[in-house]
């Protein structure tokens, strides 16, 4: 039997981002308006519903599901707070 499962929903998994986000990201509806608003630079791109939600609410439903042993980004949530509306460089 073929497995015809879009390879970004596996890695979408790995990483614990929700299914919505995942979903968005597969059909190209999270490129349309790329919000800059949550973890800038890391990959993550958020569906519009999630957009809405605060960084602290999305960090603690990625670190619930996610499966991959490096903690995203990092990982203390007090850094997003610190840091959210800084330049970042990295």
């Amino acid at each position: 039997m073929i497995n015809h499962e879009h390879p970004w929903q596996k890695y979408g998994e790995l990483y614990g981002y929700p299914q919505c986000c995942i979903d968005a990201f597969i059909s190209g509806e999270s490129q349309l308006y790329k919000s800059d608003k949550h973890f800038k630079g890391c990959g993550y791109l958020p569906c519009s519903k999630c957009d809405q939600k605060t960084s602290e609410e999305l960090l603690e439903v990625i670190k619930a599901n996610r499966k991959f042993p490096r903690p995203f980004p990092e990982d203390d949530i007090s850094y997003y707070v610190r840091y959210k509306n800084k330049p970042k460089y990295f």
